[in-house]
């Protein structure tokens, strides 16, 4: 007998290729500063030529996978596609239908433009491609096109994505396929938790009641860190001020999830924090409208994300998250 087809029916190189295209055609972009067409979105957020490429690209590939649904699934043909580019009322729509792709072209727009600008030190942007199954993120590929070993001056791209032969986090240095290494998150139970917490706010000096350390040099994304076990836990708009839309952080998400780990709400600000009870009312995460908070800053209805941080689940379980259970979930 056949084995039974997965869900979704497609393979991590066909989506790693298209978020590689899109990678190239943004440092191609990059490399012309003076033509980049820098403007601003409703909500103040810089959108460049880079973006408006990497998306259509990405767009084309999407629409082109056949996806198959198992007995147990309803699956839209095609998969709809969510992406921080397109109109609001469109993200609204697709964002409430629970089993979508999840697109941020180019994460990190502020960085590239500074990239472009002669910095090139700053190579934290990438292409973010996620894969949502009924709220829940269960594939994604994160990209960065500046990033990996130089050859003849040209950045080869670090790509950390789930394999779905073997369903582990990955990460693959330069083009290579059949060179990539898997990643696993770290679980600490009692501390002092090396946390990663972003650029705005105090860090705590206390989580769960347990004592934390803050890492500001770990670069990059907070939750591909915790999924690389660098740090153990990444928080994710814990200021007061949200900040992520459900494009910044449904990739890095599923990559965390295969790697071990889960992302959680948290409560209040990270002062809030440090009390051993701290965490009681957290549950993962969903991208579903379940989990939704207004952007100051934006205009009504922006797809935006409360804070929420990422750690191994066991970690978690320490912390007193229900629904947290040792080792690893089945899909």
């Amino acid at each position: 007998m056949a084995p039974k087809q997965q869900w979704y029916g497609l393979h991590h190189n066909q989506v790693i290729r298209a978020a590689r295209e899109a990678g190239d055609a943004i440092l191609q972009h990059l490399a012309s500063p003076e033509s980049l067409g820098t403007h601003a979105k409703s909500d103040n957020s810089p959108v460049t030529k880079a973006d408006l490429a990497a998306d259509a690209i990405i767009r084309e590939h999407l629409s082109q996978m056949g996806l198959v649904s198992d007995s147990n699934t309803e699956i839209p043909s095609p998969i709809p596609i969510m992406s921080e580019e397109m109109p609001l009322e469109e993200q609204q729509r697709i964002m409430k239908q629970g089993t979508y792709w999840c697109v941020d072209p180019l994460d990190g727009t502020k960085t590239a433009i500074a990239y472009a600008d002669g910095k090139r030190e700053e190579t934290g942007f990438g292409v973010l491609i996620g894969l949502v199954k009924n709220g829940k993120p269960v594939f994604g590929v994160a990209h960065y096109p500046a990033q990996g070993p130089v050859v003849d001056g040209v950045p080869q791209g670090l790509t950390y994505f789930t394999n779905t032969e073997t369903k582990k986090a990955c990460v693959r240095v330069g083009p290579d396929e059949g060179r990539d290494e898997p990643i696993d998150a770290q679980a600490r139970m009692y501390g002092p938790f090396a946390i990663a917490a972003g650029y705005r706010g105090a860090s705590p000096q206390a989580i769960g009641g347990r004592t934390a350390e803050n890492r500001p040099d770990v670069g990059g994304s907070r939750i591909i860190r915790a999924a690389e076990g660098k740090v153990d836990i990444g928080y994710m708009g814990n200021d007061g001020a949200v900040s992520f839309g459900f494009w910044d952080l449904a990739a890095p998400h599923a990559i965390l999830r295969a790697a071990g780990g889960e992302m959680v709400t948290t409560p209040g600000v990270m002062a809030d924090h440090a009390h051993p009870d701290a965490f009681k009312q957290s549950e993962p995460l969903r991208y579903d409208g379940t989990h939704f908070s207004q952007h100051p800053e934006a205009g009504e209805g922006k797809p935006y994300l409360p804070g929420c941080m990422a750690a191994h689940r066991d970690t978690l379980r320490s912390l007193g998250v229900p629904q947290m259970q040792a080792g690893r979930r089945k899909e």
